[in-house]
């Protein structure tokens, strides 16, 4: 089993200026070609400490990936690093030079020499083919190992990735095992009650060597749960999958509200598509986030047709003048009764606020239900704002799927 370690470049990420998101998608593409990722570290700017890092990675790791440090200007020492660390020299790639000049011609723009620093390449080395930027990536053999520089930027970093390093990691490694995951968007109970239900599952799959089960909060994504299988077929792994999910959503009840990158509001839109009905909602407490996500999604209003964000008394009197519902209501429940039948939709959503008792409320209008809660939720206003938003489109969910609305 080949062990590749990542080394991230760049005296801004010590720093806190940008955040380091290219060594958590490296961990979890190389874990899906069967390549174990023991060691991540950060790096700054520094060649004497740069060089140690290699050295390390190269003791105890087969392959290594530099991430950053690639650029023309003078911080950009990751070649220089590559070199020192492994006792080679630098050599001007003409290819990739005169590659470099063309991108700038190109685009009727001058070419400062410093630019050819990024065509220096290690002796022995190979600049690899598809450079979506001004920086080629390198491709190092050294002894039985392997380094891999690649630019900092992203979408360079995952196009380099994808098209040769990953393929060329899977070739070294010599494994046929193909590794998929599958993750679980849940809303309604806790990480430790999750993992209290989940305990048997999980002692069961972490016998059974082949599939494991990790938890990640996400905040305002709610909380996922990740499921991931080795095998040695497609087939085989869609099936095992498909199994576990199934299993793992008998165990925890309805709080799965989405597959992977389906977000609560997408899964709102599939509901009410399905069902063909339309929804449309009065947010107080939350001043319009629940209906901005509501909007990305169905940016014609075909199914979500509005929002009313009714800041004052005036306002809200005036809403209130669109429903029959009588004071011995709550104000949320009428609010929600008010806002469908100004719009005209089947189903009305209200999240409201109580300044006395400081808790947020919610309430659903439908011609079958007109039910309200209290949302109870941590965090300061912006993220109680945004936890009400989910808990509200959670509970929305539940109703349109059990045909409560």
């Amino acid at each position: 089993m080949v062990q590749c370690e990542i080394i991230a470049i760049g005296t801004e990420l010590l720093l806190g200026q940008i955040q380091d998101t290219n060594s958590s998608w490296l961990g979890e593409n190389l874990a899906l070609i069967g390549v174990d990722n023991y060691y991540q570290s950060k790096i700054g700017d520094n060649e004497e400490r740069i060089v140690d890092a290699l050295k390390l990675a190269l003791s105890r790791s087969d392959a290594i990936i530099c991430c950053g440090g690639l650029g023309p200007t003078q911080d950009d020492i990751t070649r220089e690093a590559i070199a020192k660390a492994t006792d080679s020299k630098l050599i001007l790639n003409e290819k990739v030079a005169e590659k470099i000049e063309y991108m700038f011609s190109s685009r009727g723009r001058h070419m400062t020499q410093n630019n050819l620093k990024q065509a220096m390449i290690p002796k022995g080395g190979i600049a690899i083919e598809d450079q979506p930027g001004t920086a080629p990536g390198i491709l190092f053999p050294f002894k039985n190992k392997v380094i891999y520089a690649v630019p900092g930027v992203p979408y360079e970093l995952k196009q380099i990735m994808r098209s040769t390093i990953l393929p060329d990691l899977k070739k070294r490694s010599g494994s046929t095992t193909i590794i998929k995951s599958r993750t679980l968007r849940t809303w309604g109970h806790t990480e430790s009650k999750l993992a209290e239900l989940l305990e048997p599952k999980i002692e069961q799959l972490n016998e059974s060597q082949n599939t494991t089960l990790a938890f990640l909060a996400s905040g305002i994504e709610g909380l996922k749960l990740r499921i991931t299988v080795k095998g040695e077929t497609e087939e085989e792994i869609a099936q095992q999958l498909d199994n576990e999910e199934k299993h793992i959503r008998s165990i925890i009840g309805d709080v799965v509200f989405g597959v992977n990158s389906e977000t609560i509001e997408q899964r709102i839109l599939k509901n009410l598509q399905d069902k063909n009905l339309t929804l449309s909602a009065v947010e107080i407490a939350t001043d319009g986030l629940a209906s901005t996500r509501l909007g990305k999604v169905d940016s014609l209003g075909k199914y979500f047709k509005g929002c009313i964000i009714p800041k004052s008394q005036l306002s809200k009197h005036q809403l209130l003048q669109h429903t029959q519902k009588e004071s011995d209501f709550s104000e949320t429940k009428r609010l929600a009764d008010a806002v469908r039948n100004f719009f005209d939709s089947d189903i009305g959503l209200a999240i409201t606020y109580s300044e006395k008792e400081g808790v947020n409320y919610l309430a659903i209008s439908s011609n079958n239900i007109l039910i309200e809660e209290a949302m109870k939720l941590p965090g300061d206003g912006v993220r109680v704002s945004q936890f009400s938003v989910i808990t509200a489109l959670n509970l929305l969910r539940v109703q349109i799927e059990n045909n409560l609305v």
